[in-house]
């Protein structure tokens, strides 16, 4: 993609179907940010996929130099450039090219995606969401059974009111 706009920000997709196959078969998604500006800190990639006991490279680009450069899982801990390695995570910064290379190693399974307690933070919203949904359909029905009655309750009312009309007429 040349010449970016801010409106360019969004979804996009990679995706691959076999040949003589109406639907895609794989798909792979990342999210795209133009800014106005250089950001502080960026990655090329969003999504990285490894193979269980293989390893997984990320580069972190940064536009001013920082005293401080980590790498960290969401809810776990932290790795900084000055201690170099924690566990199977290792970083090393390139100042020169303004980059810090994270590799993790031995990867597993349980390295995938979320920590389990955004995970569990994530699943009791979803339930929430899904409470809220049918407790708002539940009572949009209701209303609409409500509204119904009633037009049908005027509707007798009327009839009778026209039927003693008449009958007060003959």
């Amino acid at each position: 993609m040349k010449k970016l706009k801010m409106d360019d920000s969004g979804y996009y997709w990679c995706a691959v179907k076999k040949k003589d196959y109406l639907n895609v078969d794989e798909g792979s998604r990342l999210y795209l940010s133009v800014t106005a500006g250089t950001p502080g800190l960026w990655i090329d990639q969003q999504e990285v996929t490894g193979v269980e006991g293989g390893h997984v490279s990320v580069q972190c680009y940064y536009n001013e130099l920082y005293d401080s450069k980590s790498w960290c899982r969401a809810g776990g801990s932290c790795v900084e450039v000055s201690s170099g390695k924690s566990g199977r995570s290792e970083i090393k910064d390139v100042s020169s090219k303004k980059v810090f290379n994270v590799t993790m190693r031995e990867l597993n399974r349980e390295d995938t995606g979320c920590p389990s307690d955004i995970k569990i933070v994530l699943m009791a919203l979803g339930i929430l969401l899904l409470a809220v949904a049918v407790a708002m359909v539940t009572w949009r029905l209701w209303k609409r059974h409500g509204q119904e009655v009633f037009e049908q309750q005027r509707a007798t009312t009327e009839s009778e009111v026209l039927k003693a009309e008449i009958s007060s007429c003959s």
